[in-house]
């Protein structure tokens, strides 16, 4: 008895940008957002916006100090900043979320 070939292909050739993946996902963390903000109240709105300011903060002035521009518009660093927002726990310290 021989098994049918299975054709695989290694690779997908997709139109979308890096940047459009980005925010595709992002997109799709936000129901996540949403369900994290309605059980955790405003400290967990606190825990995700002090990430995502202190991402965008620190990638701005990483761009100054190496003398690059800030690529903010791309998402990575906003996909970061969301992301370790939702891992931290809502009562962790403002300061400790800064400098995570």
């Amino acid at each position: 008895m021989t098994l049918p070939k299975k054709k695989s292909f290694p690779h997908f050739r997709t139109f979308d940008s890096l940047s459009r993946i980005y925010w595709k996902i992002i997109a799709s963390l936000v129901p996540l957002m949403a369900a994290v903000l309605v059980f955790g109240g405003l400290n967990a709105l606190r825990v995700l916006g002090a990430s995502l300011a202190s991402a965008m903060l620190s990638e701005i002035l990483a761009g100054r100090l190496f003398q690059k521009k800030a690529h903010l518009e791309d998402g990575n660093t906003v996909l970061i900043g969301i992301l370790l927002g939702l891992i931290l726990p809502v009562n962790l310290a403002s300061w400790k979320i800064i400098l995570a």
